[in-house]
């Protein structure tokens, strides 16, 4: 029976992503955003609220437990993430290679990957220091100010990057929407 839980509980993760990413491709194409920026910060956005739905819970009920998962969610998963990103990533390169249907590299925006993992790089490990820090500890909200203060300016970089680059509207359109009104 867990089973079958779990295969049901998988199927209904891949149809919300499929809808998911559906709906971001056109808020993306709605606010003139390159591909690029629509993954870097809309469906980063909505991939990352359910881990930090998960560690602001396991706060709120205010156990050593509970501390524990949050820390482990919020500094485990982008690890996990990145890892199985560049994987899978790697993994289809090759695969596709192997089959003849593409190049063995994947061409990417050079710009926009350059600026994601350098700001990922650089701040990282404020993350981690903030969780050695002991709790109540000052540095912990100073560092958390930081790290909100230097996500705003990178979306402000990364919008402004989209929005003033050529070619953003010769993108491929999305797939229409799955979900709509009237």
């Amino acid at each position: 029976m867990d089973f079958a839980w779990m295969l049901l509980s998988l199927a209904v993760v891949f149809g919300g992503s499929r809808l998911f990413t559906n709906g971001i491709e056109h808020v993306g194409r709605k606010l003139r955003l390159r591909h690029s920026t629509t993954g870097s910060l809309l469906a980063s956005l909505g991939t990352d609220l359910p881990e930090s739905i998960i560690a602001l819970w396991a706060i709120f009920l205010g156990t050593q437990e509970g501390a524990d998962v949050a820390m482990g969610a919020i500094v485990g998963a982008p690890l996990l993430l990145t890892t199985l990103a560049l994987a899978i990533s790697g993994a289809a390169a090759l695969y596709y290679a192997w089959r003849r249907r593409r190049p063995s590299f994947i061409k990417g925006d050079d710009l926009a990957l350059r600026s994601d993992l350098s700001f990922f790089l650089l701040l990282y490990p404020f993350v981690g220091l903030a969780g050695l820090m002991p709790p109540g500890h000052g540095g912990r909200w100073a560092i958390g100010m930081i790290l909100v203060g230097c996500y705003v300016l990178y979306a402000y970089l990364a919008v402004r990057r989209s929005r003033g680059s050529e070619g953003w509207e010769r993108e491929d359109d999305p797939r229409p929407l799955y979900l709509t009104r009237g």
